[in-house]
């Protein structure tokens, strides 16, 4: 409980023997003689001169080494021996009460500097004690109210009351806090908050109370030039705490709207604003002006936004506007950049337009592209020429589209070589397709290939023919290039390595213009438009008939003997074909000459027998077809095949010998009218565009009917081939050309020679060579 002391300053600690009488202030002992009685002293400071206490004499005080401190409090031997000074434990200024029991000869002063400090009722917490407030928070009073403590020490929690700067302050707390609502001060006192007023007062920092708490309020605003866009939004608010509201200061820049607007003309009414100086309107108003501003007040004045974007480069036709605005295809700069109609003709789509009439229209598309829709903007040209686009949306072609006229390209002629074939495309280009190890595709890669590639940089070709491994053919104008496997001299020129696509500079020098052309395994003759046979390559064996001379890459003359023995060139021949080391030709007489390599008769019974010459076959006549085997030879005459050479597989039609050195008609034939062999089997086309064969079977050759790993000396009709127009023999494949559709291929497959993709290793049901498609056009 409080102390009914805090007057006294002094309390004696002595008692006397008779009427007590406290002296104030009782000095050290300083002599061994008993105290006298004397007056009471009045100092506060406890440090009068000794004296005997008038009651009676009685007990002295205590010496210094006896007194002991109590726990409130310690000793101030500087106030004297026997003082006992108040501790201030928490240190704010205030001492605890102290119980003090009876000390004789001890004076306790309860504060060592101002006796009048009250007690503190918490010495262990700083910021309770008797000087402390409960009320809100103000400058330099941190307490609050709201916290259940007596921070003064009034008795009373929360009571709140206390004075500031000379000013009295309550407040009246409850469960939130103060109940002053934000704005009031207590006892219509002022209190200026730093940084800010409380809410009610126009100055920078007044702040917005929402919680009714007298303390820190949120969303700190303060005076500011009232603007267009405040005056709009309210026009009546007094923004800048000047005492008059904004739609009072319109255009006074001097207290309020200081903003200025930018107007601009839109003479043609399309939402879009001049760029000229002149069709621009500065005002100080936060109104748009009223009169129009275009020919006859026809335009309105709009404020100019901050982007260039709505600039007007026309002003006077409304489909003219900004940057924002798209461009269409009427023949103006719609968007302002300079460009007319850039959307359609710039960014074309593989196409160039032209607009007509507002409507776009393709003038042309690039190489190799088409529009095959309505939508000309959308894609422009979107479809790749290609086989089922043939340079028309509707064109659709069975191989492929030719590069020199827009339509199709159609094969022309084949050439079949040993395991790979060749096609001459109606534009002049060639496309091989097969075995292409040496080269002999002409792609550059010496790879092979199941479907067709094109031949490098050949577009004028007019004649081809294919060898075991090697291909010639005839330009525009006569000239011959070769390319593929390079021995012998057979490309006509000296021995070097393979060529995987044509040169187009190395010609071989047959000294005359060719018109025909035929290739056996290492050797390659030509007919010349004067009716001569030049032939170059292998000779070891006697097939380039130029007197049994060797190989040589230079075309020599070909020469003949006659009956009497006699040579002389051979002339006026119109066909050459080549076999594996023989060769045959024909005159336009239907005479049948041949030489070479007799080992299995395929040169007939020569009448003299020097290698070297061609020599005519005995009893055949009239022959209008004429082909070369590997090793044997068929020729047409009166619509009846005549065959000779080797026969081990029947290729010469006939069921026994195994070579035959004349001609021996195969039977069952009245009707055709050209032959072509292969290395073991012949197959003639009729009249009636149907093809027969005969001879091994053992790929497929005879086609579907043919005995399977057998053979047939007997012509067998190849199933399903009719319209036929023209036939060509591979080493053990077969195709033929027909008017109404791509050319049919059967026999082996075994390096992609059927021009299929994926098929087997032989395929005796003729089957069309896959589309070309795939070729650059």
């Amino acid at each position: 409980m409080r102390k009914s002391i805090l007057g006294a300053l002094l309390i004696m600690g002595c008692t006397s023997g008779g009427a007590s009488g406290g002296l104030g202030g009782a000095g050290a002992d300083n002599s061994d003689e008993p105290s006298t009685g004397g007056t009471a002293s009045e100092s506060s400071d406890g440090g009068g001169s000794g004296g005997s206490g008038t009651g009676g004499s009685g007990p002295s005080c205590v010496s210094p080494e006896e007194m002991t401190p109590v726990g409130c409090a310690e000793e101030r031997p500087d106030l004297g021996s026997c003082v006992l000074v108040a501790r201030d434990a928490d240190g704010d200024g205030f001492p605890g009460e102290c119980e003090v029991p009876d000390r004789p000869g001890v004076t306790f002063l309860r504060h060592p500097t101002d006796p009048s400090k009250a007690w503190d009722c918490r010495d262990d917490r700083s910021s309770i004690h008797p000087g402390a407030w409960d009320g809100p928070p103000i400058p330099g009073r941190p307490n609050r109210c709201n916290d259940d403590r007596d921070n003064d020490c009034s008795g009373i929690e929360d009571d709140g009351e206390a004075v500031y700067e000379g000013k009295t302050y309550t407040c009246t707390c409850s469960e939130n806090g103060p109940l002053l609502p934000c704005g009031e001060t207590p006892q219509g006192e002022s209190i200026v908050f730093p940084g800010g007023s409380p809410q009610g007062e126009c100055k920078w920092g007044a702040r917005i109370c929402d919680d009714g708490r007298w303390e820190e309020c949120n969303g700190a605003v303060g005076p500011r030039n009232e603007t267009c866009a405040q005056y709009l939004a309210h026009p009546d608010k007094d923004y800048d705490c000047d005492g008059t509201p904004a739609s009072e200061e319109l255009g006074d820049p001097e207290h309020g709207v200081v903003d200025t607007r930018v107007f601009s003309c839109d003479a043609d009414g399309d939402g879009r604003l001049a760029i000229d100086e002149e069709s621009v309107l500065t005002v100080r108003a936060c109104a748009p002006p009223t009169t129009g501003c275009g020919p006859g007040d026809a335009g309105s004045w709009i404020e100019s936004p901050q982007s260039s974007a709505f600039a007007d480069c026309d002003d006077d036709d409304p489909d003219v506007g900004g940057l924002n605005q798209a461009e269409v295809c009427d023949g103006k700069d719609n968007d302002c950049d300079g460009y007319v109609d850039e959307d359609i003709l710039f960014d074309n789509q593989n196409a160039t337009f032209d607009c007509v009439g507002g409507t776009p229209v393709i003038l042309s598309c690039s190489a190799g592209k088409l529009s095959c829709d309505e939508d000309i903007l959308g894609n422009g040209c979107e479809t790749s020429i290609d086989i089922d686009h043939c340079y028309a949306c509707e064109t659709a072609c069975d191989l492929v589209c030719s590069q020199a006229v827009e339509d199709c390209a159609i094969i022309e002629s084949l050439a079949l070589g040993d395991l790979f074939s060749c096609g001459l495309l109606s534009d002049g280009r060639i496309a091989c397709w097969g075995e292409g190890s040496s080269g002999q595709l002409g792609d550059g890669q010496g790879l092979d290939s199941q479907a067709p590639v094109l031949v490098l940089g050949v577009t004028d070709a007019q004649a081809i023919a294919a060898g075991w491994s090697h291909v010639c053919f005839i330009r525009e104008g006569g000239a011959v290039h070769c390319f593929g496997e390079s021995d012998d001299g057979r490309l006509g020129r000296p021995v070097e390595p393979d060529l995987t696509s044509p040169d187009l500079s190395l010609v071989v020098h047959i000294q005359d213009t060719a018109t025909s052309l035929s290739l056996g395994l290492g050797h390659s003759c030509a007919v010349t438009a004067s009716a001569t046979l030049k032939c170059w390559g292998d000779g070891s064996k006697g097939q380039l008939g130029n007197e049994g001379i060797a190989s040589q890459p230079i075309p020599a003359d070909a020469y003949r003997l006659d009956e009497d023995g006699m040579d002389s060139p051979l002339e006026d021949v119109v066909e050459v074909a080549a076999g594996r080391e023989h060769t045959c030709a024909r005159t336009s007489e239907g005479i049948v000459y041949c030489t070479g390599d007799s080992s299995y008769d395929q040169i007939g019974a020569p009448i003299w027998g020097e290698p070297g010459y061609f020599e005519a076959i005995a009893d055949l006549e009239d022959v209008s077809s004429l082909c070369a085997g590997s090793q044997h030879n068929c020729a047409v005459s009166g619509g009846k095949v005549y065959c000779w050479g080797r026969n081990d597989d029947g290729q010469v039609g006939q069921t026994s010998g195994a070579t035959h050195s004349t001609p021996q008609e195969v039977s069952g034939l009245t009707s055709a009218v050209a032959v072509a062999c292969g290395t073991s089997h012949s197959c003639a086309l009729l009249a009636d565009e149907t093809v027969k064969c005969w001879g091994s079977n053992s790929h497929g050759q005879l086609g579907p009917l043919g005995p399977v790993n057998g053979m047939s000396a007997a012509p067998l009709a190849i199933d399903g081939i009719s319209g036929a127009t023209a036939l060509v023999i591979g080493g053990m494949h077969s195709c033929v050309l027909r008017d109404d559709g791509p050319p049919l291929c059967w026999g082996d497959n075994q390096r992609g020679q059927l021009g299929r993709q994926g098929g087997p290793s032989f395929d005796p049901a003729p089957e069309p060579i896959e589309p070309l498609s795939q070729l650059p056009m």
